[in-house]
């Protein structure tokens, strides 16, 4: 229901799933991807957490939990979510690129790339991680690197509306 954009018949039938199986982390989990998704992170926040009290290595929890973290400003902590997230699961590619959110919110754009590069190199054809590379080389003055991954990713998703506007974007900053 979530993928088909049905956001409060998804919320309507986790809510009733966690009350049939209060201790499901995945459910939990899940209930807290719908609600970031609706914007009401501070349930969502709640909703990781209880996920995490239930299984505390549940990476892709950990992973949400710190893009649900980043966007409420915690910083920090969301720093160690994703962290716990890629420790627990290295080839979590999500996870990779909620900690380079992390740490481009932060500031730390090398350390931001890196951490693309790093997922870039598992999953190369990624439009996401794409996207997030380019936009990390984009924040480090790296225009012409960036426009090479903008295209790869509308290669790959010609009707990607993102990557049409990111390219745009870039065009515009390389005729200055």
């Amino acid at each position: 229901l979530q993928e088909r954009g049905k956001l409060e018949e998804s919320r309507r039938c986790l809510e009733r799933a966690v009350g049939l199986s209060p201790g499901a982390a995945d459910i939990q989990s899940n209930l807290g991807n719908t609600l970031k998704k609706l914007g009401e992170l501070a349930l969502a926040r709640q909703r990781y957490e209880r996920a995490l009290e239930l299984d505390p290595n549940y990476a892709v929890a950990h992973s949400n939990f710190a893009a649900t973290l980043n966007e409420l400003g915690e910083y920090e902590r969301a720093r160690t979510h994703a962290r716990r997230a890629l420790t627990i699961a290295p080839s979590l590619v999500d996870a990779y690129i909620n900690a380079a959110e992390v740490e481009t919110r932060v500031g730390r754009h090398q350390l931001a790339l890196q951490l693309l590069d790093d997922v870039y190199a598992m999953a190369p054809d990624n439009v996401r991680v794409l996207m997030a590379r380019a936009d990390a080389l984009r924040s480090l003055d790296r225009p012409i690197e960036a426009l090479r991954d903008v295209e790869r990713a509308r290669a790959l998703e010609p009707m990607n509306g993102d990557a049409c506007n990111s390219r745009a974007l870039i065009l515009q900053a390389l005729r200055r």
